[in-house]
């Protein structure tokens, strides 16, 4: 081989030497820019998770949450139908159920009876008040028209009887002085006595006319009892009033209505069923009253107040961020109201940190989005460095 043919041999072996380090060099830069962009990216974003956690009370104790009432009946019975189902909208005032009403209907019929009883009875009383009332006028009138006219008759007597018995004791002087006739004295005694028997019978007239004053106070009595019998009657009629309104308000209770504009979300009941007065047949919420029940722990609520506004993420939809504001904040942790409160007077104590309900209300829900009690969510309360008003 010549000399030429070995350098051009040896300076492509150099070549082929070069070109692998400039390679790998290349690679470490790109590698290198890499880095720093991920290392940047990391900071970036660790710096904003730190910072907003820094700010925000965050927990992803919190969900969904509504009024839901539990529709029961005020009645017991048989369910005759159901006319709604589950997920349905329902108005205010519109059927749900009906409970079988024959034993509600024989209850009104035979309460209608007894006020019907009521009513009648009442009206004899009136009408034995009337005649009593009537019957005391009648007498008063008659005995005081009796010793009106006795008490007359017996002035005109007496006054007869004295004018007879002055000319009597006239005449009797005269017949002893001889100036009169026999006769004539004997007439006016006639006269005398006939006055005197005429006065102690119209004496006896006025005592039995005063004793018919005994009539009018057994007439009193008996407008008194009647009286009596009359007001038992009207407590009878309005106790029986009384007890077919509640009979009719029974009745009115086996229809079973929404108290509510809202959605039906569970039925506990089916056609058939017996439900006493109480027992739940439906839970019904108003979707417009949706909120945010959160169970922040108690050490991340320095700042969080009244009004604070909130970051909603919701599970069921992925991305999106709703908005919302604190409305209450719970004086009490949720442990105090639990079902079987834990004993620390043992001594077995472990210190747990605990949770305060806040109540989160959400604003302006995009149209569309149907949120349901129940639903999990993570939220992010701003937190505020003033005096605390809960």
């Amino acid at each position: 081989m010549s000399e030429k043919s070995q350098n051009q041999t040896s300076s492509v072996e150099k070549t082929a030497d070069s070109n692998p380090k400039k390679k790998n060099g290349h690679r470490r830069i790109i590698l290198l820019i890499i880095f720093i962009l991920v290392l940047a990216a990391g900071l970036f974003w660790g710096g904003k998770w730190l910072y907003y956690r820094l700010t925000h009370a965050v927990t992803d104790d919190a969900f969904i949450s509504s009024d839901i009432i539990d529709v029961a009946p005020l009645v017991s019975g048989h369910i005759e139908k159901v006319l709604v189902n589950e997920s349905q909208d329902v108005k205010k005032g519109q059927l749900l159920a009906t409970i079988d009403p024959k034993d509600y209907k024989v209850a009104v019929a035979i309460r209608r009876a007894g006020f019907e009883e009521a009513l009648s009875k009442k009206f004899k009383a009136q009408v034995a008040v009337k005649k009593a009332e009537t019957a005391l006028t009648l007498t008063r009138n008659e005995v005081r028209t009796a010793i009106s006219t006795a008490r007359a008759n017996l002035n005109a007597v007496r006054a007869r009887f004295n004018l007879a018995k002055k000319n009597f004791l006239r005449m009797s002087a005269l017949i002893k002085q001889g100036a009169i006739a026999r006769t004539r004295y004997d007439s006016q005694k006639t006269v005398y006595e006939q006055e005197k028997e005429a006065l102690i019978a119209a004496r006896a007239a006025l005592t039995r006319a005063l004793s018919m004053k005994g009539r009018i106070a057994l007439a009193k009595k008996e407008v008194l009892f009647t009286q009596k019998v009359l007001k038992v009657a009207e407590a009878a009629v309005k106790v029986n009033a009384k007890k077919l309104e509640r009979a009719k308000i029974s009745l009115g209770h086996t229809l079973v209505k929404s108290p509510i504009n809202g959605v039906i979300a569970k039925r506990f009941i089916d056609p058939g069923d017996f439900v006493a007065a109480g027992q739940p047949m439906f839970g019904i919420y108003n979707p417009k009253d949706i909120y945010i029940m959160a169970n922040l722990e108690e050490t991340k609520l320095k700042g969080v107040e009244i009004g604070c506004p909130v970051d909603v993420w919701v599970d069921a939809y992925p991305g999106m961020k709703f908005r919302g504001k604190v409305v209450r904040i719970t004086p009490a942790a949720a442990a105090k109201f639990a079902l079987i409160p834990r004993d620390v007077t043992a001594g077995e104590f472990t210190k747990v940190v605990q949770r305060l309900p806040v109540k989160i209300e959400l604003e302006n829900i995009p149209k569309g989005i149907k949120l349901a009690p129940g639903m999990s969510v993570e939220i992010g309360i701003l937190k505020r460095h003033g005096k605390k008003t809960w």
